[in-house]
Parts: structure tokens; sequence; C-alpha cells
């Protein structure tokens, strides 16, 4: 009997332990956790940093396929096929962070009304992650 009032206490003791040094690591606030997170964003997602950038300054807008290359710096040298494949891989990627930090895409494609042939895209509305706007 006496060896299990010491085993249960031994338990009691390592988890209350357990938990006051996770605390004393993290913080009160569980900073560990969210700093954790935001390395793991700029892990995958840093390469978007001047992408974001640019879209945040210009939500709410509508662009066509020469002003997303402008905004997004494409270089006039590239052949239209390497436009085409860089804009499509970039829109592809901030979509990505925009679903995984908050459940919506930020460019979304659509018609062009007046000519069914061109793309426009919208910038939606979103806020920029810590890890951009710190430099």
């Amino acid at each position: 009997m006496e060896l299990i009032a010491v085993a249960v206490l031994f338990f009691v003791a390592g988890f209350v332990l357990g938990k006051y040094l996770g605390q004393q690591e993290r913080g009160e606030g569980g900073e560990a956790k969210e700093d954790a997170l935001q390395d793991a964003s700029v892990e995958q997602f840093g390469h978007l940093r001047e992408p974001l950038l640019a879209l945040h300054n210009v939500k709410g807008t509508v662009l066509d396929t020469v002003a997303l290359d402008a905004l997004l710096l494409m270089d006039e040298l590239m052949s239209e096929e390497t436009k085409r494949s860089r804009r499509s891989r970039t829109i592809s990627d901030v979509n990505s962070w925009g679903w995984a930090s908050s459940g919506k895409p930020i460019l979304t494609r659509e018609k062009d009304e007046d000519d069914r042939r061109r793309t426009l895209y919208v910038v939606g509305d979103f806020q920029l992650p810590v890890w951009v706007t710190q430099s």
C-alpha cells in the first residue's frame, strides 16, 4: 500500500514539475509556441515577403496581367512563357499562405467581362504577418 502511495506521489510531483518547467520554457503566454509558428511560416513562406508587401499596398483592387507582372517585378526581358510560369507559381504560393493563415485566398482570378480571353486578378483584403514587417 505504501508503495502505491509513493508511486502516486512521484507521478503527481513529476506532472506538476513538468507543467512548471514547460511554462518557464515558453513563458506564461505561450511565446515559444508563437515563435515556433512564426519560424515555420518564415521557413515555408519567407520567399513571399516582397510579393505580400506589394499586394498589401493594392489590396481590394483588380489588376490585369500587365499590372500584376509589374507589381511582382517580372523582368521585361523574360519570355512570356517564363512570366506566365512565375506568375502562376507566385499566385499559387501566395494563396497557399492565405489559406494557411486566414482560410481564404489572397488573389483570385476572374475573366474580363469585356474580353473573355483576358484574366483579371482581384487582390483580397488581408493582414500582413509579423515576419513580413520585421526586416
